[in-house]
């Protein structure tokens, strides 16, 4: 994946509330990315699908 198209990708996550992102403390150059509640509510239900779907190894 092109960084532009990661980029693109983060985008479209942080406009939806699944991430957020912000300037790194150390590098203006760089991000940080956290993920507010509802990422992370989205997140567990997206986990335990795919747990359930999944065959046990």
């Amino acid at each position: 994946m092109s960084q532009s198209a990661l980029s693109r990708a983060v985008a479209r996550l942080e406009k939806q509330g699944y991430v957020q992102r912000a300037l790194c403390r150390t590098t203006a150059a760089a991000s940080s990315f956290g993920s507010p509640k509802p990422g992370r509510r989205h997140h567990a239900e997206a986990r335990e699908t795919h747990l359930r779907s999944s065959p046990s190894t």
